[in-house]
């Protein structure tokens, strides 16, 4: 590790796979949260160090090495032993790479570990050994912690945007099959349509729309006893939410510190199957006074886990109807997959912001077959390579080409037609 740095240590804990995210995980889920923890490596500089749950391609950190201009060793690399689908406070216990951590905490002794998801296991970890998390003056205590957990349901989120008078989408809680089919066959709202979601911590995981039309002729009972097939590690507990033809999915991402909430940046999500999958900023189908409102509403939210003690990053996630009504339907109690990425534009870009950069970023299924290395030679040799420069350009953003096959990319320019004509270009260039 290079010592020689002003900058404090930061432990970059990239447990992508959590107990906040993944109560009851599966398999197939908790290999691809795996799968893009190295993507946290955009957030190290030197002298830090980064901890994952699965070891870094080593042409993925010269990659990112040359963007970032660090050198081979300026980040210290610390992957425990173990399955990819294990907690890392878990697998690290008793190991090599926990002395490492222990000598980092020695060497310096301010260093914060600043986590990918704050879950109890985790900040039980950093407790045991004396370590500090970033944004906290001490640990969170378990009242905390269990507030962490319950708006990061579904279920709890929704109560709490109640209270706040933020607008969510006419919901029941259904606690079983047999009150799930109840509420579908019974309540009016779902006459036709309903959006199924287990109530399990945020993201799309397992979201289902219920169209009766589609289903037909099976009974609703018979409808989703085959859709829990799918699923049968989740718990048989719902959140059945009113279903709307929408024109986007904005997302306000703030960051809570010791002063309050601020706004990070806001977005268009990208979802495909009710999973993310990409976003982009400014969001496109978003009138600024609406924006204004939707921004209101999340720091309202934000001053109110901030009252309790919450420090770090969090969002808010909405729905926008083709007449622009919003409903709000969760939050992420976590880093994203875009704070990292406003983070490295920052970096790259300049601290604030210029007011024109538009950035976009997606995951698309590569059909021509080519490794990350091919697919970056393509992008520089036809010049669409990111420059510091002109603040433009595309940026491969993480390598699971060989987990999944998609792409995973980061476009950069002034506007937002510019951003979706280079995208438009990449998809010829390497075959999306």
């Amino acid at each position: 590790m290079n010592l020689h740095t002003e900058r404090y240590c930061q432990i970059h804990w990239a447990n992508t796979v959590n107990q906040l995210m993944t109560s009851a995980p599966s398999l197939s889920h908790s290999r691809a949260l795996a799968s893009v923890a190295h993507r946290k490596y955009w957030l190290c500089h030197a002298g830090d160090a980064l901890i994952s749950p699965k070891p870094i391609p080593s042409h993925f950190r010269e990659y990112a090495n040359a963007i970032l201009e660090l050198d081979q060793n300026d980040v210290e690399f610390i992957c425990p032993p173990g399955s990819e689908t294990e907690l890392l406070s878990n697998r690290i216990k008793g190991t090599e790479e926990e002395n490492k951590l222990l000598e980092i905490r020695e060497k310096f002794p301010d260093c914060e570990v600043s986590t990918f998801a704050q879950d109890n296991c985790t900040i039980n970890y950093l407790q045991r050994h004396d370590l500090k998390h970033s944004g906290y003056s001490s640990l969170p205590n378990n009242q905390l912690l269990k507030l962490i957990y319950r708006l990061n349901s579904k279920s709890g989120f929704r109560e709490v945007a109640e209270l706040l008078n933020i607008p969510v989408p006419y919901g029941v809680l259904c606690n079983g099959d047999e009150a799930l089919v109840n509420i579908i066959d019974n309540d009016p709202a779902f006459a036709k349509r309903a959006m199924i979601k287990f109530d399990r911590s945020s993201n799309g995981y397992g979201n289902t729309l219920f169209d009766r039309s589609t289903w037909y002729p099976l009974s609703t009972a018979e409808a989703l006893l085959k859709r829990s097939l799918v699923w049968p590690e989740q718990f048989e507990r719902y959140v059945v939410e009113t279903c709307f033809d929408i024109i986007g999915a904005p997302s306000i991402e703030i960051v809570v510190s010791h002063d309050g909430p601020e706004l990070l940046y806001n977005c268009d999500q990208r979802c495909i199957n009710n999973s993310w999958r990409g976003m982009v900023a400014p969001p496109p189908q978003v009138p600024k006074a609406v924006t204004h409102e939707m921004e209101q509403h999340t720091l309202s939210f934000g001053r109110f886990v901030h009252s309790h003690g919450y420090r770090g990053i969090c969002d808010v996630d909405f729905l926008l109807t083709e007449n622009y009504h919003y409903y709000a339907t969760e939050t992420n109690f976590r880093r994203t997959g875009g704070t990292y990425l406003h983070e490295l534009l920052a970096r790259l870009c300049g601290s604030n912001l210029a007011p024109g950069l538009c950035w976009l970023a997606d995951a698309q299924q590569l059909i021509t077959p080519m490794d990350f290395l091919t697919a970056a030679s393509l992008i520089r040799r036809n010049g669409f390579e990111f420059s510091r420069s002109s603040n433009s350009g595309i940026l491969l953003v993480s390598d699971t080409i060989k987990f999944d096959g998609h792409l995973r990319y980061l476009i950069v320019g002034s506007s937002l037609d510019e951003i979706s004509s280079v995208e438009t270009e990449l998809f010829s260039l390497v075959g999306m």
